[in-house]
């Protein structure tokens, strides 16, 4: 997980990833655990299916994407009518997901990283109650939306920590610095990107996203994805270089000490 599991009484969990692989894994036990019938579903067995299985099912190249998006249809419509074991499944079904998120926002995070961790699961379960399950590639657009909750906390953390104007020998570096999310982030907050070009670039620049999966989920042909891209990153490219978004430094300045 991304943070590091620290014990507490009754041996549960610190970290709210590790704590939710816990609650998920009580699921997973024997001999009554928590089901989901998968009869008719194209790669997955017929019958009840126990959440544990399901998860390692749904990480299979072999289970088709229409059948993936039939489990979560599911999982989602029970944890949306107030079934809180099926919250968790979900948390735990999206756990691969959220923790290979939660180590990339962690990079170069200086603050705590169960608190990004936290962020990022409450973002997952608020996304949860409100998803629709009838739209595709469910899990991403979930993981999506709980990446965007982590990246709102290191904007709003790197904001309160930027150096007052008034103390030049504090100035930031005088360059564009931070971790590609946070730059992101800092382009919406600035009106320099919607927060859907922000999510485009994310997703199919650095995360493992194709151009053509992100135009399926968001029902637009990949040449207009990919217009849609060149034109959002133009404007990023144009507003990086003018200094024009809030928290990055704009041309170098002389030095005011006068030794560099």
């Amino acid at each position: 997980m991304a943070s590091t599991t620290i014990s507490v009484a009754g041996g549960w969990p610190a970290g709210v990833l590790d704590a939710a692989e816990t609650a998920f894994g009580w699921l997973s036990v024997e001999p009554h655990p928590l089901c989901l019938d998968c009869t008719g579903l194209t790669g997955l067995p017929a019958g009840p299916v126990s959440v544990g299985r399901l998860r390692r099912l749904l990480l299979s190249p072999q289970t088709p994407a229409d059948s993936r998006d039939a489990v979560w249809a599911h999982v989602i419509t029970r944890a949306q009518t107030g079934r809180p074991e099926w919250t968790i499944a979900a948390v735990g079904l999206a756990l691969p997901g959220l923790c290979a998120a939660a180590g990339r926002l962690a990079a170069g995070w200086r603050g705590d990283p169960c608190d990004l961790d936290a962020e990022l699961l409450a973002g997952f379960v608020a996304a949860l109650r409100t998803a629709d399950p009838d739209d595709r590639w469910l899990c991403r657009r979930l993981v999506r939306r709980a990446i965007a909750a982590g990246r709102a906390l290191r904007h709003a953390d790197a904001s309160a920590a930027t150096p007052h104007s008034d103390y030049p020998e504090s100035r930031a570096p005088q360059r564009p610095y931070g971790h590609p999310d946070l730059l992101l982030g800092r382009a919406v907050a600035d009106k320099v990107l919607s927060a859907d070009d922000a999510d485009l670039i994310g997703a199919t620049r650095l995360e493992a996203d194709t151009l053509a999966g992100w135009a399926s989920a968001h029902g637009i042909s990949v040449c207009a994805a990919a217009s849609r891209r060149q034109r959002a990153e133009s404007r990023l490219v144009e507003m990086i270089a003018a200094g024009r978004l809030d928290g990055l430094a704009g041309p170098a300045e002389p030095d005011p000490a006068g030794i560099g």
